[in-house]
């Protein structure tokens, strides 16, 4: 019965091993845009399905962070109908994972130009 305690235990240890070596790998991949001096950086991102990624409000001022989805989407006539629409106050930042491939433009809706482009690969 000994024996039984010590294979599970062994199991357990080579799960956790191999657990703990994947995370770091998957937190690794999510990717930061910065927003300062009314731009995002980078403008360009590409990810995969799955990642998040996250932006920074470095400003003084406040954006509205917004996009209607991917291009293979029609565009958004409502609220409800975006993919994402969040207030960024100085200081503040937000995070969204992307469940669909695609190419999504995205864009402050109170400065115009400051906009950037997130590529979804599967």
């Amino acid at each position: 019965m000994k024996s039984f305690y010590v294979a599970v235990l062994g199991m357990l240890v080579v799960s956790w091993v191999f657990f703990l070596a994947a995370v770091p790998t998957a937190f690794a991949s999510d990717r930061e845009i910065v927003m300062e001096a009314q731009a995002f950086s980078p403008q360009m991102t590409t990810i995969h399905v799955g990642q998040r990624v996250t932006w920074r409000n470095h400003d003084k001022q406040e954006h509205f962070l917004t996009s209607s989805g991917p291009e293979s989407r029609p565009v958004a006539t409502e609220a409800r109908d975006l993919e994402f629409n969040q207030q960024m106050i100085p200081g503040s930042e937000y995070s969204h994972a992307f469940k669909e491939p695609g190419v999504y433009a995205y864009f402050c809706a109170i400065h115009e130009g400051m906009s950037g482009t997130i590529v979804v690969k599967p």
